[in-house]
């Protein structure tokens, strides 16, 4: 433990060792009192928070450091870099073997990047957001690859590979002035070890108007088409087809009775959202659940809420 300096700086260092685990703060502040300046670095090797609180649910395990070096309190002004760098973080069964973090905070302008990797996958995330304390302006792009949902805690049994990028970009806080343009893009993706199809979706967003676009998304599961424009509360339009395909593989994973079914679900729903009307039709066939079998379902449904 040390800590020494006058009223201009203080150096900090502070270390803790207990078996295998080592905690480290280290770092200066500088004019606290009139314009503040730090640069600390929190580091840590196999940290264990279940040791330190006696509470199992927490048990860790995780190495890596943290950085934060900047000028300033005031959300409004400061300026603030962080960086994070992780090799290893353990919790409850999830595990990273990768996580990194860099961030520059200039009064209302905000930028940075986030990766991040493990048995379930990898993900990149970059986002520039400016005057985030008025008009706050964001521009955001997820990219994803080889999520595997079968690598999380109890979901052994559903094996995927998803691969695609989100792009989300705009400006606005609230649904009254929120403006926002999505996009989000598939390619090379599988569920159980059949592919999905490529496929793109694209959404618009301006003060309550909307559109999207959602054509023929399909799955080893089902197939579906959507589509809609208008503005929530004066007026909606939207189309959709569904179409259920092979889901017999799928239920034998997880050991439930056998299901089949051929045909298509159609609907429109329209009018402002005070009064929404739905139309649906309804043609199936061959329909089988377990020892249930039926051979034609149709039904029209108009609906008004």
């Amino acid at each position: 433990l040390s800590v020494d300096g006058n009223m201009n700086r203080y150096n900090i260092n502070i270390g803790v060792t207990e078996k295998n685990q080592k905690l480290n703060l280290a770092g200066w502040l500088a004019h606290f009192h009139s314009d503040p300046q730090f640069d600390m670095t929190f580091s840590m090797e196999n940290f264990d928070a279940s040791f330190w609180t006696h509470d199992k649910s927490l048990s860790t395990d995780i190495t890596g450091s943290l950085e934060l070096k900047g000028n300033g309190f005031d959300p409004a002004s400061d300026v603030v870099t962080a960086r994070a760098d992780f090799g290893k973080i353990k919790y409850n069964g999830y595990y990273l073997n990768l996580f990194n973090f860099n961030a520059e905070k200039n009064a209302g302008n905000l930028n940075g990047i986030l990766d991040a990797a493990g048995r379930y996958g990898s993900i990149h995330l970059g986002f520039d957001l400016k005057d985030i304390f008025r008009i706050n302006s964001f521009d955001v792009t997820l990219k994803y690859n080889n999520i595997n949902l079968s690598a999380l805690p109890g979901k052994d049994t559903l094996h995927t590979n998803l691969n695609g990028e989100l792009h989300v970009r705009g400006q606005g806080k609230t649904p009254r002035n929120l403006e926002a343009e999505m996009n989000l893009e598939s390619f090379e993706s599988s569920i159980a070890g059949t592919s999905l199809e490529k496929f793109n979706a694209t959404a618009s967003y301006n003060k309550g108007a909307y559109t999207f676009d959602l054509p023929a998304f399909s799955t080893p599961l089902f197939r579906l088409d959507a589509e809609g424009s208008g503005n929530i509360k004066k007026n909606n339009d939207i189309k959709f087809s569904f179409e259920p395909l092979d889901i017999s593989g799928l239920l034998e994973k997880f050991k439930l009775p056998h299901a089949e079914v051929t045909g298509k679900v159609e609907g429109e729903i329209t009018g402002p959202s005070d009064s929404i009307r739905a139309d649906i039709d309804i043609k199936l066939d061959d329909i089988v659940y377990d020892s249930l079998k039926i051979k034609n379902l149709s039904a029209r449904i108009n609906a008004g809420m």
